[in-house]
């Protein structure tokens, strides 16, 4: 290295108090235009992300569909079913838009507690069964 030549600029990383050299290959670019880099370097920077993305809550999901009709009904509409009448009958008795209830059928939500109600008449009210998300 000559005299003439100017030192290669550092920079330092507060988590893990060291210097870097500043490019691409120690830190993070940051800003507008991705002309400045980050505050901490890069294995410094992925620690911290990672101990964010822990702390973040995970969201169950709520119940939506057939799914979200209290029990008496579904019970009623599964009822209307096997006693063979028409979707526009179940549809009207329980003011359910029929398009809607359609879609239920096609999502197979309707289909999937069939399968759970005959499966408790046939092995009794088990706690395993009476739980609609578990796959039996």
């Amino acid at each position: 290295m000559s005299n003439n030549e100017p030192p290669t600029p550092t920079k330092h990383c507060p988590d893990c108090n060291k210097d870097y050299p500043k490019n691409a290959g120690y830190f993070y670019k940051g800003g507008s235009g991705r002309k400045s880099f980050l505050r901490r370097c890069k294995p410094c920077h992925n620690i911290k992300t990672m101990a964010y993305a822990s702390k973040r809550r995970s969201c169950k999901p709520r119940p939506s569909g057939f799914e979200k009709l209290p029990p008496e009904v579904k019970h009623q509409i599964l009822e209307d079913l096997k006693h063979n009448k028409t979707k526009a009958e179940i549809t009207r008795e329980h003011g359910i838009n029929y398009r809607l209830f359609m879609r239920w059928q096609a999502k197979g939500q309707i289909a999937e507690y069939e399968r759970i109600e005959k499966l408790k008449s046939l092995r009794g009210n088990n706690d395993k069964f009476n739980n609609p998300h578990i796959m039996v």
